[in-house]
C-alpha cells in the first residue's frame, strides 16, 4: 500500500455478514454442548448457512432477523420446487437459531421467528406385514457363519427391540441384561432407556456371542484382556463387529439389510413394524411410546392410523350390528372393500 493512502473502510454489509456467521459457529457450539448428533448439527449448518447466504445477496441491509427476509427466503424454496417438509425444517433451524441469540440477548426480538410454517402432510410409515418380516428372519436363520450369525442377530433387535439403526450399531456387550432380557439403549440427546428383548432375538444374540464375535474380534485386543485377566479392553467393542473387528456403519447395515430383505427395505422400517404390531395387539400407546424412546406422544400416535386390522376385529367382535358379518360386510373408504389389508401385504406409503 502506498504512503499517505488510507486502507478501504470495511463495507457495513460484510461485518454484518461476519457478525451473523460468528454467532451462528456458537449456536452449533452449544448445539454440540448439549449432546446433538453430529449428523444433526451438521443439518443445522446447512440449512443456515444457505439462509445466512441468501439474505446476503438481498439489497440494502437485510438482516436475518427480519421477518420479510425469512418470507422471502421461503419464496425462494418454493420456487425451486422444494416440498413443505424440507422448508418447514429449514424455517425451524431458523428459529432455533434466533431463539439463542435473543435468549443471549445478543439480539432484541427477531420478527423472523413469528413466521408461519408451511403446511406439511406427514406420510404413513412404511411397515412389513408380519409374514414379511417373519420370512425376512427366516431366510437367515440356519446361517453359521461368523457375519451370518451376526447379521441375524442384528436383524432380530431391529425388530425384537423397535432399535433405531444409530442405535443398533453403538450397543456394546454390557449394554445386554440377559438374566431380565432387556437392553440399555442410548438413544437421540444421549437418553438412555431400557427395552425388552424377545426370545427369538435373544437366542441369535447368544448365538452370536458364542460363535460369531470371537471370530471377528481383533486378536491382539483378546489377547491383551486376557493378559489383564478380563474381557475389559475386548468388551469395550462395538457388540457388532464388522469383517475386520471395527464398528459398523449405519450404512452398511442398510447394505445388509436390503441383501437380506430385498430392495426399498431399509433397517427403520423393522422399527415401524415393531410399533405398529404391538399396537395392533393391543399395546398401550404410551408403553410404545417409551420403548420406542419418543419425547412426544403424538410421534408416536402415527402408528395407531396403521392399525386398522385390529380396528375392523375390535368392531366385529364389539358392535352388535356386526357379528357375525363376513369380510366383505365391511367395506373400505372406497366401497369395494378394498381397503382392508391382509397379514401377507406391506401397507401403502
Amino acid at each position: 500500500m502506498q504512503a499517505g493512502k488510507r486502507a478501504p473502510a470495511r463495507r457495513p454489509e460484510a461485518a454484518a455478514d461476519r457478525f451473523w456467521r460468528e454467532q451462528l459457529e456458537r449456536f452449533l457450539t452449544s448445539l454440540a454442548a448439549r449432546s446433538y448428533a453430529p449428523g444433526t448439527i451438521a443439518g443445522y449448518r446447512r440449512d443456515l448457512c444457505e439462509y445466512l447466504d441468501f439474505v446476503a445477496e438481498l439489497p440494502g441491509q437485510a438482516s436475518p432477523a427480519e421477518r420479510e427476509a425469512c418470507r422471502s427466503f421461503l419464496a425462494s424454496l418454493y420456487e425451486r420446487g422444494l416440498s413443505p417438509a424440507s422448508a418447514a425444517r429449514k424455517l425451524a433451524a431458523i428459529r432455533s437459531f434466533l431463539s439463542y441469540l435473543e435468549g443471549r440477548g445478543v439480539i432484541g426480538t427477531a420478527p423472523a421467528r413469528n413466521v408461519a410454517s408451511p403446511r406439511k402432510e406427514r406420510p404413513l410409515p412404511r411397515v412389513l406385514s408380519r409374514s414379511r418380516v417373519q420370512q425376512v428372519l427366516e431366510v437367515g436363520a440356519g446361517g453359521d457363519s461368523p457375519l451370518l450369525l451376526r447379521d441375524q442377530a442384528m436383524l432380530e433387535l431391529l425388530y425384537s427391540s423397535g432399535l433405531r439403526v444409530s442405535e443398533l450399531v453403538s450397543l456394546r456387550p454390557s449394554d445386554v441384561d440377559w438374566q431380565h432380557a432387556r437392553l440399555r439403549v442410548e438413544g437421540k440427546g444421549k437418553k438412555v432407556r431400557v427395552v425388552p428383548v424377545g426370545d427369538p432375538a435373544l437366542e441369535a444374540l447368544e448365538r452370536y456371542m458364542t460363535r460369531g464375535r470371537p471370530a471377528l474380534l481383533p486378536h491382539e485386543r483378546i489377547n491383551a484382556a486376557e493378559g489383564a485377566g478380563k474381557a475389559g479392553v475386548a468388551g469395550e467393542l462395538p457388540l457388532f463387529l464388522s469383517r475386520r473387528g471395527g464398528r459398523l456403519s449405519p450404512r452398511r447395515v442398510e447394505q445388509i439389510v436390503v441383501r437380506r430383505a430385498g430392495p426399498g427395505v431399509s433397517p427403520h422400517m423393522f422399527r415401524h413394524s415393531f410399533a405398529t404390531h404391538l399396537l395392533d395387539g393391543g399395546a398401550d400407546l404410551r408403553a410404545v411410546q417409551e420403548m420406542l424412546g419418543h419425547a412426544s406422544l403424538g410421534t408416536t400416535q402415527v402408528y395407531t392410523h396403521l392399525s386398522r386390522a385390529r380396528l375392523l376385529e375390535v368392531y366385529r367382535r364389539s358392535h352388535p350390528r356386526a357379528r357375525g358379518a363376513g369380510p366383505g360386510d365391511v367395506r373400505g373408504r372406497d366401497g369395494t372393500g378394498h381397503g382392508r389389508q391382509g397379514d401377507g401385504e406391506e401397507d401403502p406409503e
